[in-house]
């Protein structure tokens, strides 16, 4: 699932007496980070953030006075990248001398009142409420906004005015979210329970999809109408409305046939995002959180589970996959004759047979000898066998025959090896076994349909092996090294490696289709090429695609068939493959003074731009800063451009130097910067020191 989060934190200093020990309790709610945390996190000198029903415990009695500085450091290397924020509170809350000023005040650099200065004593609390904190940026509590709060924090305070007196009690910390998390699922079944990211299916199965959004957080958001965006054209509209915290709404959407024109034949990549907006006091309509979803369905042919391979009797007794063209010489079988046929070539790599039959169907064209009237009996034994794998099925039968050549299919049962090896020959043998003088005739073909055959059930027939793309023909460099990606007006020579267990040469043909990004099928079964036979049992297919200067830019679908024998059986087998041209990307940095004074805010404005006729993917940002300024690690932005380039701002991290100061920053942004002009601001704050 994809989650946004922002964090509010804020300070409780309490000068009543507490009972025997206080307890936080925290919460991990379903997502990327960690979401909420209940009642407050009381203190310890090694703060634990990290699983579900963790807490912290705290003495009883703390000397307190004047919280002179209070201060927050994350963990050194918390999952996301190392963090260095701080947040001081350098509060006076004199005047001095007073007696009973206990302090009962939560920090909120949202509260509508301003920081505490020199109050007057005599009231109990002498302070109370909410107040902001009493130096401006970098030390307030924004700091903290959007930091991921997984790890090891440790939270210092101390009074360093010494004529403080009195006792320090409390101090906490409590982490206010706002948090999102968004789900899209894809599934064969219609509520999407699987709940899967993506989905292998066959072409022609449903598909589903199904949106989750949650509200994990602790403040109140809406979806306003049209904040929301799906690949997929679903209309996600009734997930529009206000969530409390807890409240959720999953929509379904479906079913869809795969192979259709949601999903065709390929990898499709589906994405989705929501906008929601702040609906309580804590996080106001003036703050959104933007998450975005991504799913995968990929939809395929599979070889085909079974093929029948019929083997063809020849009178010279060759035992071939090539069907028998020209009349072929009876052969005449006195009692107590066998003949044996044996396969040519050999197998050229292993073949399972299929057993699910549990028997070799064997047709074969017989008579009876003797030019006498009348049907009488023959005898007669079948026998299947692979020279390395022994006997395969054999079975004795009786048939009633006449004169004239009748096809008649006798069952060989699967008793032996099912698995046949590289090089291994099938061999059949006939035996007439009947007694007297009482002969059998086998016409292995007369030249046209008719034909005798052994009809082989096998789990292994043609197959794809791999599709790759060149930008040289195999004629120019057959030892090229195949290209990722192809520009437009460029040539792309696809190459398919096919292979077949009985041989190439029972590879009939090879085609292929062309499908562009927008689903538009630009080449309709092309013929592709043989330009090398290994005379074993592979062949190598070509096809040349001329892209042209104009071409849709994305990701295309090759998709290659390759045919065997004459048969009908085929396998299909695809890529998904860019025809995209390059990005050009340029970067403008700016600021928002020319020369700035010690403690003066300056901005930082860095522009990308891709000027580029291709979109450019994984862009990633780093700056070195000045070692003369400190950075605002919670000013960070995306000033412009964010999403409509087709980019948002990922998570910065940072590179400190051996004490413990930010040197340098980085972040990928998240998506593609579209090309043409697509381009996007990313801002940030630095204070000089």
């Amino acid at each position: 699932g994809a989650i946004g989060l922002a964090l509010r934190l804020a300070t409780f200093i309490s000068a009543a007496l507490v009972a025997d020990r206080a307890r936080g309790h925290l919460d991990r709610r379903h997502g990327r980070h960690l979401v909420a945390v209940r009642n407050g996190i009381c203190y310890s000198e090694a703060l634990p953030l990290l699983r579900r029903g963790s807490h912290c415990e705290l003495p009883a009695v703390w000397p307190i006075g004047r919280v002179r500085t209070t201060r927050l450091v994350p963990p050194p290397a918390p999952p996301l990248g190392r963090r260095d924020t701080a947040a001081a509170f350098d509060q006076d809350t004199g005047p001095y001398g007073c007696s009973g000023d206990d302090i009962d005040v939560l920090f909120d650099d949202e509260s509508p009142n301003g920081s505490l200065e020199n109050a007057t004593c005599g009231n109990n609390p002498a302070f109370s409420g909410t107040h902001q904190t009493h130096n401006p940026a970098p030390n307030n509590l924004t700091a903290f906004d959007g930091q991921n709060p997984v790890g090891i924090w440790n939270f210092f305070f101390m009074d360093p005015v010494s004529q403080d007196t009195g006792t320090m009690n409390e101090a906490c910390i409590v982490v206010s979210s706002a948090a999102v998390t968004f789900d899209q699922w894809v599934s064969s079944n219609a509520t999407c329970s699987d709940q899967l990211d993506s989905l292998n299916i066959l072409n022609g199965s449903n598909v589903y999809v199904c949106y989750t959004l949650t509200n994990p957080g602790d403040e109140a958001l809406v979806l306003n109408s049209g904040d929301w965006n799906d690949s997929l054209g679903n209309d996600l509209s009734p997930l529009e409305g206000s969530y409390a915290p807890g409240a959720t709404q999953t929509l379904n959407f479906g079913p869809f046939v795969a192979g259709g024109s949601s999903f065709p034949l390929g990898i499709t990549n589906a994405t989705a995002d929501v906008t929601l907006t702040g609906n309580s006091v804590n996080f106001p309509s003036s703050r959104t959180l933007f998450t975005d979803e991504a799913a995968s369905v990929a939809v395929a042919n599979s070889p085909p589970a079974t093929g029948n391979k019929p083997l063809y009797l020849y009178d010279n007794n060759d035992l071939s996959r090539v069907p028998t063209a020209a009349n072929q010489a009876e052969i005449t079988f006195n009692s107590g004759n066998s003949r044996s046929w044996t396969l040519t070539p050999a197998l050229q790599s292993s073949l399972d047979l299929n057993t699910a039959g549990g028997q070799i169907p064997v047709t074969l064209y017989l008579r009876r000898n003797g030019n006498y009237g009348g049907s009488f009996q023959r005898d007669m034994t079948l026998t299947i066998a692979g020279s390395a794998s022994g006997v395969i099925g054999t079975t004795s039968t009786s048939i009633s025959m006449d004169g004239t050549s009748t096809a008649y299919t006798i069952n060989v049962p699967i008793t032996g090896a099912s698995t046949l090896v590289s090089g291994e020959a099938i061999t059949f043998t006939f035996t007439n076994n009947t007694s007297g003088q009482r002969g059998i005739l086998l016409d292995p073909s007369d030249g046209t349909n008719n034909r005798s055959l052994i009809n082989l059930p096998s789990n292994t027939v043609i197959n794809i092996d791999s599709i790759q793309v060149y930008d040289q023909s195999y004629a120019t460099n057959p030892a090229a090294t195949p290209v990722s990606s192809i520009q437009p007006g460029q040539t792309a020579y696809i190459r398919a490696l096919i292979s077949d267990p009985f041989g190439s040469f029972d590879i009939s043909s090879a085609t292929i289709d062309l499908t562009d990004p927008a689903s538009t099928l630009q080449v309709d079964d092309g013929a592709m090429t043989l330009v090398f036979d290994s005379g074993t049992n592979t062949g190598l297919y070509e096809y040349a695609f001329n892209v042209l200067p104009f071409a849709v830019q994305g990701n295309w679908q090759f998709s290659v068939t390759g045919n065997e024998g004459t048969e009908g059986v085929f396998h299909t087998d695809y890529i998904d493959f860019p025809i995209v041209a390059p990005p050009a990307l340029s970067v403008v940095k700016t600021a928002s003074v020319a020369s700035a004074n010690p403690g003066d805010p300056v901005t930082h404005f860095i522009t990308v731009t891709n000027s580029g006729s291709g979109p450019a993917s994984n862009v990633h940002l780093s700056d070195n800063l000045s070692p003369f300024t400190t950075l605002n690690t919670g000013s960070f932005s995306c000033s412009s451009g964010c999403p409509g380039s087709g980019v948002t701002l990922g998570t910065p991290s940072y590179t400190m130097d051996g004490g413990g100061k930010i040197i340098q920053w980085e972040v990928d942004m998240v998506g593609t910067l579209s090309a043409g002009g697509g381009s996007f601001t990313v801002q940030y704050q630095v204070n000089v020191d």
